[in-house]
This record gives C-alpha cells, structure tokens and sequence, in this order.
C-alpha cells in the first residue's frame, strides 16, 4: 500500500492503489506528479487562505529537517490548490449566472451582467 506524503508538513498517509490512480486522474496528472504537488487537507485550507509554505510549516509546527522545496514545486503547488478554489467559484457563478432571466429583478440582472464582465 502506497504513502502519500505531504510536501509541506512531512506527514505520511496511507493510500490504496486505486484510490491513488483515481485522484490522480481527477487532477489530470500522472501519479508521479501527483506525488509531488500532494498537500494534505490542513495545508490545502491554509493554502487556500493565502498562506505562504514557509508561514504554513511555522503555523502547523512542522518538523526542521523537512526538505526544501524548489521554487517551481512550490508555485506549482501554489497555484494547484488555489486554481481549484477558483474553478470552484466559476462553477457557483456558472449555476447562479443561469439563474437569472430577463424576467428576474432589473437590479439582480444589472449585478450579474457586472460580474460577467
């Protein structure tokens, strides 16, 4: 059974052999480069917030001796974890987008056609 580790905190996670083909797929990524951006779900909050990987080491007590992450792996891990809050967030304006009709409320249509902008 495979260990997933996180990059940012050092903690090991057991993960099945499917489960493990299954998010890395989700991620559009082959499993070794889902290894290497992988970030547990406390990390994955912090990042989201806007929380640097040297900030998230210190918060979370992470241990020293943890290795250190080039610069490409830590902006790629960046931008994995928030380009994921983002599509999030285009998808909730997807659905409330196509909510509205020419029949709804003049002020709700004139603050969504604002935000499409």
């Amino acid at each position: 059974m495979p260990k997933l580790t996180c990059n940012i905190t050092g903690n090991q996670y057991y993960i099945t052999d499917e489960n493990l083909d299954k998010r890395s797929k989700t991620s559009n990524k082959s499993i070794s480069d889902f290894l290497s951006v992988y970030v547990c779900k406390k990390a994955e909050m912090l990042i989201r917030k806007g929380y640097n990987i040297k900030d998230i080491r210190s918060m979370l007590e992470c241990s020293d001796n943890l290795p250190t992450l080039t610069e490409d792996i830590e902006s790629e891990i960046i931008n994995e974890y928030t380009q994921s809050s983002i599509r999030r967030v285009l998808a909730s304006y997807e659905s409330v987008s196509s909510l509205a009709t020419n029949e709804s409320d003049p002020i709700v249509s004139d603050y969504i056609n604002f935000l499409k902008k």
